[in-house]
């Protein structure tokens, strides 16, 4: 039994044994790996059939000549990934794998690799080591911002970045040899040998090229272009206030500035130079004008016979083209062209007026205007055409030269006219008048030519008449009847001084012919009226009138100002059949007197006009309730006549600025005269005026006093200068005020 319970025993504690290794191999497989080894994230491990026992570590370390770097780090076996992650900021990353041969890379711009055995049980280090390239970039006004390529031996593009204007662009990427290029309009290269484990820093320098545009009427806005080799491998706007920057690889190349056409010049530079470069154009400004005045129009420049540019011409100003320095044509066009050669200067301004001259087209019939259409033909061509308003003209711009214009109604008025630069050239097309009727009822009327070609065909009412507008000359005509087969024909000639009337009959058949002579354009003046009758010298004057034409045709009138039966100004003007217009005249009267004023012949209105020194007279009459009246008669002048009376109890003494004398009756005369004269008539209370002289003065109170007399001697007698020769009698003004209180007070106790 002992035995027994001892192997039980022993058997108990061998299985309690177990259960408790396997617990630790549990404990420590659910753990994970070891410290320092990559977790499930970091790595992916395609191997996992092995078992711990038969697994190793490789360790790897990345680096550059910047210090640990981050990269992507593969291991591949026969070709496969069996592993990867990325290593972090410190570089390092752990794989565990089967033993076995392995390759280790790590990627960055390209990649380096090693190849590794992995022993059982066993730790592989592997580091990795990149090269460090780091390129930055200038131009002539310092550090500049382009992109940075980096190409290997065989051409190709391996990695790229943009170079920061403060700091450089950094490539990790295997040792070896390789070509860095900065691009910007272009590229400048450099072949750099980078070894691991190391910095090389290379600057790439550009030269720089300031382009601006210049002309004429000073700096403008272009636009730039840079060639290399006939390739163009930038452009740019040129603002008006600055310039366009270019860097380029130092070298030689064109630069042209592009309006019309292009300026251009060949520049070479040089790393870390700046260039200025001013591409300068002509300017030509291009204005046009007719008979008129200016006109507005289209201005094209050509080159060689090739239109290079085309722009309006304003009515009030011109078209200003930039133009490369050269020969060309410049050429305004309305209904023909207007052409001049033109040489241009650089940084000049050239001013051309290309002169039209300017044909007018109105159309008549018999007695009034009519709306018509009218052609221009040049060597048989047909330039332009337009409409003939009824109440205008058709006006044309053409090329001095002469033409043929042609208005139409049924048939055209055809007229041969030449035309000048700056001179307008009137026609008119008179049409004569037909009018055709129809006895009893109506019909339809054809008109031929002689040649027997009908030229116009209307109906005739039963009640009024067809009325044909046609070249003045032989027709004949033919007029059906409305209800049967009867014709009436006849002929006759027409003329554009008369009217012609044709009425057909049509038992018997026939067409009796009547005329009207036209009444010459006449016209009659009416309502003569001047701005006013009356005015003073040296003020202006209009007179109107109204003139109407009467007659049974248009024409010009001539209107003439008549002053005192002397013709002084005359106006002109057209005016249709019933047509009026008003005609004014302004004149400026600088003499007094009667003007008898009129306009071509009209009944003449009388103008008075009066000097400025003449008015009528103001009379001003006061009753006082003074026991004493002196009257005084002042001079002054108003230009209205008015007469006011009233009564007032004011008792001051009033005299004229003016020397005067006293007549007996106490009447006071200005010695100065003038033409515009006042007279005022005033009554004043005096009660202490003892000696009669009209002023209560110390004359009248103290006599024999002489410090009285002379306190009154002191403030002067009107002829001291410095009173201003005002006269101040007695004791002065004051004073006189003071005693003139008193007497009135006296006098209203004596009531």
């Amino acid at each position: 039994m002992d035995g027994y319970f001892r192997n039980r025993t022993s058997l108990l504690l061998l299985s309690l044994g177990i259960a408790l290794a396997s617990v630790a191999v549990l404990v420590t497989l659910s753990a994970g790996p070891v410290s320092g080894a990559a977790t499930p994230a970091d790595v992916q491990v395609s191997n996992q059939s092995a078992t711990v026992q038969e697994s190793g570590t490789i360790s790897v370390n990345v680096s550059a000549g910047d210090g640990p770097i981050d990269a992507y780090v593969r291991v591949i076996q026969d070709g496969n990934s069996v592993a990867s992650g990325s290593a972090g900021a410190d570089g390092s990353i752990s794989f565990d794998v089967s033993a076995g041969d392995y390759t280790v890379v790590a990627q960055s711009a390209n990649s380096v690799r090693k190849n590794v055995s992995v022993s059982q049980g066993g730790s592989t280090p592997v580091s990795l080591t990149f090269a460090t390239l780091e390129i930055d970039a200038e131009a002539g006004e310092g550090a500049i911002e382009p992109y940075a390529n980096v190409y290997d031996t065989n051409g190709n593009r391996i990695s790229g970045k943009t170079i920061p204007a403060d700091d450089v662009a950094t490539f990790h990427l295997a040792p070896g040899t390789y070509q860095a290029a900065a691009s910007e309009a272009n590229a400048v290269t450099k072949d750099v040998s980078l070894t691991a484990g190391t910095t090389t820093p290379v600057t790439m320098t550009f030269a720089t090229v300031e382009v601006a545009a210049d002309s004429g009427n000073g700096r403008i806005e272009s636009y730039a272009n840079i060639y290399d080799d006939g390739n163009r491998i930038d452009g740019k706007t040129i603002p008006k206030d600055g310039v366009a920057t270019f860097h380029l690889d130092p070298g030689t190349y064109v630069a042209a500035a592009q309006q019309a056409n292009a300026v251009t010049r060949e520049i070479s530079v040089s790393g870390g130079e700046t260039r200025a470069l001013t591409l300068t154009f002509a300017t030509v400004e291009i204005a046009a004008e007719a008979g008129e005045g200016q006109i507005e129009s289209y201005a094209n420049i050509y080159e060689n016979g090739n239109r290079i540019d085309g722009k309006t011409v304003p009515a009030d100003g011109v078209a200003t083209f930039h133009l490369a320095p050269g020969t060309y044509e410049g050429a305004v066009q309305e209904a023909n062209a207007v052409t001049k050669d033109l040489s241009l200067t650089a940084g000049a301004t050239q001013a051309e007026t290309y002169t039209f001259g300017t044909l007018t087209v109105r159309a008549e019939v018999g007695n009034r205007q009519i709306e018509s259409y009218s052609n221009i033909y040049d060597d048989g061509n047909r330039i332009d055409g337009k409409t003939v308003p009824k109440d205008g003209v058709a006006t044309f711009h053409l090329r001095p030269d002469t033409y043929e214009a042609v208005a139409t109604e049924a048939n055209g008025i055809s007229r041969e006219v030449s035309v000048t630069a700056g001179e307008t050239e009137p026609e008119t097309m008179t049409f004569a008048q037909l009018n055709v009727e129809v006895d009893a009822g109506g019909g339809y009327a054809n008109v031929y030519n002689t040649d027997g070609d009908r030229v116009d065909g209307k109906t005739v009412p039963g009640e009024g008449d067809a009325e044909f507008h046609l070249n003045p000359g032989p027709y004949d005509l033919k007029v059906n009847a409305e209800d049967s087969d009867a014709t009436a024909t006849g002929g006759f000639t027409l003329s554009a001084s008369e009217r012609t009337y044709a009425t057909a009959q049509f038992n018997p058949e026939n067409i009796s012919v009547r005329t009207e002579a036209l009444e010459d354009a006449r016209f009659e003046f009416s309502e003569l009226t001047p701005s006013a009758t009356e005015l003073s010298a040296g003020s202006s004057l209009s007179v109107s009138a109204t003139v109407t034409n009467v007659g049974d045709t248009p024409g010009s009138y001539t209107a003439e100002f008549v002053i005192n039966d002397e013709v002084v100004s005359t106006k002109s003007g057209s005016l249709g059949v019933d047509e009026q217009a008003t005609v004014t005249f302004s004149t400026v009267l600088d003499e007094a007197g009667a003007y008898d004023v009129s306009i071509s012949g009209l009944s003449a209105k009388t103008v008075a006009v009066t000097s400025n020194s003449e008015s009528t007279t103001t009379t001003e009459s006061a009753t006082t309730t003074a026991q004493t009246t002196a009257t005084t008669t002042e001079t002054a002048t108003p230009t209205t006549t008015t007469e006011v009376s009233g009564t007032t109890t004011a008792e001051a003494a009033t005299t004229d600025a003016n020397s005067a004398t006293t007549a007996a009756s106490g009447t006071t005369t200005a010695a100065e005269g003038t033409t515009n004269s006042q007279s005022t008539e005033r009554t004043r209370t005096t009660e202490q005026d003892s000696d009669g002289d009209g002023v209560a003065d110390s004359n009248d109170y103290a006599p024999d006093d002489p410090a009285v007399q002379d306190k009154s001697d002191v403030l002067g007698d009107g002829s001291d200068s410095e009173t201003g020769g005002v006269p101040v009698p007695g004791f002065g003004a004051g004073i006189t005020l003071v005693t003139v209180s008193i007497g009135a007070g006296i006098a209203a106790l004596r009531d």
